[in-house]
């Protein structure tokens, strides 16, 4: 397995944020992350406009791995 593929995996159990290719962040637990595809599983996840608006809160989210421009940890 890739450094890549082993800082992806380890982002998993924490709070992340992910950007996607639409304009919106999506905030959440990362539970599971698929590393070839970048698919994303969150829990407890909020999803937003980038500049805050219109916030809707999910007690589970997938998101596709195509969607994805940003994938960062919270502290």
């Amino acid at each position: 397995m890739s450094k890549f593929f082993d800082v992806l995996k380890g982002l998993e159990g924490k709070s992340v944020l992910i950007r996607l290719r639409n304009g919106l962040e999506a905030r959440g637990k990362a539970v599971m992350i698929d590393p070839p595809t970048m698919n994303v599983l969150l829990n407890d996840a909020d999803l937003k406009n980038a500049d805050g608006s219109d916030s809707e809160h999910f007690g589970v989210l997938i998101i596709r791995g195509d969607q994805v421009s940003l994938l960062a940890p919270l502290s």
